[in-house]
């Protein structure tokens, strides 16, 4: 059994608490209905179950790191030591950066996923320590 990590259901308006049913009834932990979303912890068998059979959400999203963000160099830096890139994000694959949410400093969500995909390509391009 894996140890637990974030997850959140991404769902469209007004099924928040229907979806947050669902996800309990799948196996999902701590259950907690957002705007248009629904925050659980949930082990890698439970979040496979989730994307199998949960009929609701749009999206199943994982929570890699968390880290504390006051501004622009926090999220570069942040994003960086996070987690661990090499077995997530491989060089030779390509990936999308989709952001949401503001705090002072990062309002523009397209800033956002800029400065997020700038962080993990600097990283790519940087010598292994």
């Amino acid at each position: 059994m894996t140890e637990p990590f974030g997850c959140l259901a991404v769902l469209p308006p007004g099924l928040e608490e229907a979806g947050a049913a669902e996800l309990a009834a799948l196996g999902a932990q701590g259950v907690q209905p957002l705007r248009r979303a629904v925050r659980c912890h949930t082990d890698l068998a439970t979040y496979y179950r989730l994307h199998l059979r949960a009929r609701l959400p749009f999206r199943l999203l994982r929570q890699l790191a968390v880290f504390p963000c006051r501004g622009r160099a926090d999220l570069y830096d942040g994003v960086q030591h996070a987690a661990d890139w090499e077995t997530w994000l491989p060089p030779d694959l390509r990936f999308r950066v989709d952001a949401s949410g503001a705090i002072p400093g990062l309002s523009h969500s397209h800033y956002n996923a800029l400065q997020v995909k700038n962080a993990l390509v600097d990283w790519q391009r940087s010598p292994p320590a």
